[in-house]
């Protein structure tokens, strides 16, 4: 086992880096639509963190790696957990000061 956490964020340059994440040690951690882009090109990630709310975020996680185990928040939009029904889930709650008035 490794030390080493590799985060990998979704956007438009993933495309171009996706080919270095297996290089090295450590774990891959993903997050929005980053898990399923490397699925598909063969790259199993170990972990991947959901934490918004907003509804579109469901449909980035379609086609999700099976071998993944996924730490989704409870704000989570329901459909997150339609989607990865099945699958190795840990639910975890988050707090952020705009949800709650001082």
């Amino acid at each position: 086992s490794s030390d080493t956490a590799k985060l990998v964020f979704f956007g438009p340059s993933l495309s171009d880096t996706s080919i270095y994440v297996n290089e090295g040690e450590g774990y891959i951690w993903t997050v929005s639509g980053a898990n399923a882009f490397l699925y598909e090109k063969g790259v199993i990630p170990r972990f991947h963190l959901e934490a918004y709310a907003r509804p579109h975020k469901a449909q980035l996680l379609e086609g999700a790696c099976p071998d993944t185990t996924y730490l989704i928040a409870s704000r989570c939009h329901p459909e997150v957990f339609d989607i990865l029904e099945g699958y190795k889930t840990f639910l975890w709650h988050v707090a952020d000061t705009d949800e709650f008035p001082t």
